[in-house]
């Protein structure tokens, strides 16, 4: 592989921005559905470690995990079927979303966190709330429908009190 083979730094960036806001609109999607009632338990064993580490990122049920790795990937599937996506572009985004997943579930804000690269990202507290609480924070990385849907209403109103 030759260094003019691989894709401009715009390229990379904007299908790593397709990527992460697609994988956000399935993740929040999927997320909030499996906290409904009669979906719970495919995403109870994701929460029975109310404190979350790192590794509980990948302590699902079978569905919930391929939920999961739907969302991660479907953005690769759909974009590469209209314009060529480069493995390094692909490599950097699935690097970038393990750690952050890590990061997102160790509690922690880490100053160094992976995820503070991107803008609107909340960081470790964010999702440590909805483990600890059980309630919305839906979202993965950015956090958009979360905000615009009004699920991170109860961490806002816990964030305006601390």
């Amino acid at each position: 592989m030759k260094t003019e083979d691989f894709p401009s730094r715009l390229t990379i960036f904007w299908q790593f921005m397709f990527f992460l806001y697609m994988e956000e609109l399935i993740f929040y999607t999927a997320h909030r559905l499996f906290h409904y009632p009669k979906l719970y338990f495919l995403h109870k064993t994701h929460h029975e470690y109310n404190v979350s580490i790192a590794l509980t990122f990948v302590y699902n049920h079978p569905v919930d995990q391929l939920s999961n790795v739907i969302a991660t990937g479907l953005a690769y599937k759909l974009l590469s079927e209209v314009y060529p996506v480069h493995i390094f572009t692909v490599i950097i985004w699935l690097n970038f979303r393990l750690i952050e997943t890590m990061d997102g579930h160790c509690g922690y804000d880490w100053p160094w966190a992976i995820a503070n690269w991107v803008p609107f990202s909340a960081g470790g507290r964010y999702h440590f709330f909805h483990h600890s609480n059980n309630v919305g924070n839906y979202g993965g990385i950015v956090h958009i429908f979360d905000t615009l849907l009004g699920t991170n209403q109860a961490y806002l109103r816990y964030q305006s009190k601390q």
